[in-house]
């Protein structure tokens, strides 16, 4: 029964998983062109970026370096606005506004690519088990017994669930490595704009020292 059923499945199959992957290689390639186009939006030159805000940051001119940070929509811009949105409560209160902004950016830079993992994945076993089901098709064909050779049977045909897989799984797992890669940087970006901040709040707002308290004469 078993057999029999594989056997179904076979007939079936490598149609099946052609269509699977025709629509797993629409979803891939969509998320690929989301993915690039939201990096491309946020491209930031930290150094250039630091430079000019530090100025504004040593006069304290808290207007300015947010008015600064909007100008851009790249994720340690963010977080030097949502941080400096909250100057007026200590610094921290601004680190802790920070590092909560980081977290953030990380879960908007991380979007989809786990996905797009997935989907390069499953490319690549739907792909092989397309193959098989096409082999398996092929091996109890009429054609074996006839005598007919692998190349009279067209073989190509039997691989091209695998080929198909390949071709729709490859630029989805390089593109969510390169990706993966890209976002370790600019959080590196973001922790150094973090600490950069900070220490020029530090410098700028030394801590107030303590007055020497009043003794009164009963307590003396």
């Amino acid at each position: 029964m078993l057999y029999d059923l594989i056997g179904r499945f076979a007939g079936i199959g490598g149609e099946c998983a052609l269509v699977v992957l025709f629509l797993v290689s629409t979803v891939s390639v969509a998320i690929v062109c989301d993915r690039v186009w939201f990096f491309a939006q946020r491209i930031l030159d930290i150094d250039l970026f630091a430079g000019r805000l530090a100025p504004l940051l040593r006069a304290k001119d808290w207007l300015g370096a947010r008015e600064l940070a909007q100008q851009s929509p790249a994720s340690p811009s963010v977080v030097v606005m949502a941080g400096l949105s909250q100057i007026d409560n200590g610094s921290n209160t601004v680190r802790a506004v920070m590092r909560s902004a980081s977290a953030r950016e990380r879960l908007r830079l991380d979007a989809y690519l786990g996905l797009l993992r997935a989907l390069g994945c499953a490319a690549l076993l739907v792909g092989l088990l397309g193959t098989v089901f096409d082999l398996w098709e092929f091996l109890n064909s009429p054609g074996i017994a006839s005598g007919k050779t692998v190349v009279s049977y067209n073989a190509i045909s039997v691989l091209a669930p695998l080929a198909a897989g390949l071709l729709a799984a490859t630029p989805a797992l390089f593109v969510a490595s390169v990706l993966t890669s890209y976002v370790q940087k600019i959080m590196c970006e973001v922790e150094f704009i973090t600490e950069f901040v900070m220490s020029q709040i530090a410098v700028e707002s030394p801590a107030v020292a303590e007055k020497p308290k009043a003794f009164s004469v009963r307590a003396a």
